[in-house]
């Protein structure tokens, strides 16, 4: 699907700004704050040609770079794996290529198996780290 300057905003506005860079130290923040200049609007194009299938930058290893942190839960037992929480820091403008692939995928009913975590709202690692827990 094309990704038009307004879906690619639409995504970035549903973005918390509090939320930690990844890997490359952009922030959302800084997104939002850049994306009416020159270097902001060639950055988002570049992300929606990222998440175009086929596209030459889909996949690039320097947008696709990401860190996983381990948080332990307070008062919970850290031998297991539900007294961890899992951070995964990944480039910015890659997660914001993810929201656009995420979106389009969304669309098409019965996709996703019942227990698929990966693009789908509502569900995130944690839950998926909780049901291998369970």
């Amino acid at each position: 699907m094309e990704h038009t300057m307004e879906r690619i905003l639409r995504a970035l506005k549903k973005t918390k700004s509090s939320s930690c860079p990844g890997p490359d130290g952009i922030s959302w923040r800084l997104l939002k704050a850049l994306k009416d200049t020159r270097l902001g609007k060639t950055v988002l194009e570049d992300a929606g040609q990222m998440a175009q299938v086929g596209n030459k930058y889909y996949g690039e290893e320097e947008w696709r770079q990401m860190e996983m942190v381990m948080i332990p839960k307070l008062g919970k037992d850290h031998r297991k794996v539900k007294g961890w929480r899992p951070i995964v820091l990944l480039n910015t403008v890659g997660k914001l290529a993810d929201k656009l692939v995420a979106e389009d995928l969304g669309r098409i009913g019965g996709l996703f198996h019942e227990r698929a975590f990966a693009g789908r709202k509502g569900r995130g690692a944690i839950d998926s780290v909780m049901l291998m827990d369970s």
